[in-house]
């Protein structure tokens, strides 16, 4: 069960064996501990010292955000820092081969996945399917390759934007992508749906006890997430795609301006993050999990895929 945290003056607190949400005087919501799976905190809410002691005691997925759904912190056991094993061999790949082998299966995973929307939206990725295979390159050390495995990847991805663009109504339309500063509704849009995305990635990668700052496809920068930001690559065709469905419940209404930049208003993106966490918590998408099954919940793929990397960096 999840406990979202999201409007101005809610209250969490503890009864008895139960997480409590509260709001405007009355009880919106009560999970036992056992049963708590995740919990999200934005800025202006009210959390008792109980519950964030049974929170971090249960290993509830903790996340601590901004108003704008952007992660500023996260609630961690003590004991998830316990396998120094892990990162002392995320620390030795990046000065070896197996660095350069991961950095390119983060870039193959995200062309595959722009190539799989492009099929169900009925665009064309022949050009994708071209160049995925140029992706490899040889090197023994991540830092020799990066540049040329990034710029294959961007042009991949340039390609892929080009196409889906189209796909929305005028007062969504935009020709390129623009990550910070944008103006218009559909790259900021993105940008929300990229943030809860990393949400969750950046938990999942802490709870692997693997080094979230230091990444292989993204180089190492100061305050840059880096392994977070490759470990979403090959999902953020979740956000993408379920964008492509969700604009439909929105109109040039559901947006509102700071200054000349253009935002979902503060009701309307409640819904959409509480909407994708609820996709990424229950649709079911083809991946080979541990218990030999061909399908698993997004949710749980995207917990899965930072444990198999620590595996491989152990092995």
């Amino acid at each position: 069960m999840s406990i979202q945290l999201l409007k101005f003056g809610e209250f969490l607190g503890v009864r008895g064996q139960e997480l409590v949400l509260m709001g405007e005087g009355e009880v919106l919501h009560k999970v036992p501990f056992h049963k708590a799976r995740r919990a999200v905190i934005s800025s202006g809410n009210y959390v008792s010292s109980s519950a964030l002691f049974w929170l971090a005691q249960y290993g509830v997925e903790t996340a601590i955000v901004s108003k704008t759904g952007r992660l500023v912190a996260t609630i961690v056991p003590a004991g998830d820092d316990a396998r120094a094993d892990t990162r002392l061999k995320q620390y030795e790949a990046y000065f070896n081969r197996k660095g350069v082998e991961i950095a390119q299966s983060f870039a193959e995973k995200r062309v595959v996945s722009e190539v799989s929307v492009m099929e169900k939206h009925d665009m064309n990725p022949s050009r994708l399917e071209e160049w995925l295979p140029r992706i490899h390159f040889e090197g023994d050390r991540v830092d020799d390759v990066r540049v040329n495995i990034q710029a294959l990847e961007g042009r991949c991805t340039q390609e892929y934007f080009r196409q889906y663009f189209k796909l929305f109504p005028d007062f969504l339309k935009t020709r390129n992508r623009y990550r910070r500063g944008a103006v218009d509704p559909l790259n900021n849009l993105m940008n929300l749906g990229y943030e809860v995305l990393k949400r969750r990635v950046h938990v999942a990668v802490v709870s692997a006890h693997l080094d979230p700052y230091l990444g292989f496809l993204h180089s190492v920068q100061y305050g840059k997430p880096s392994l977070v930001c490759d470990m979403m690559e090959p999902w953020r065709y979740i956000a993408e795609d379920f964008i492509l469905d969700y604009h439909e419940k929105l109109d040039e209404d559901s947006f509102t301006l700071h200054g000349q930049r253009s935002f979902l208003k503060k009701p309307e993106m409640i819904k959409f993050t509480t909407a994708l966490d609820r996709h990424i918590d229950n649709k079911r998408i083809p991946y080979n999990y541990r218990d030999n099954s061909k399908t698993t919940r997004i949710r749980t793929a995207i917990k899965e895929d930072p444990k198999k990397l620590a595996t491989y960096l152990r092995t």
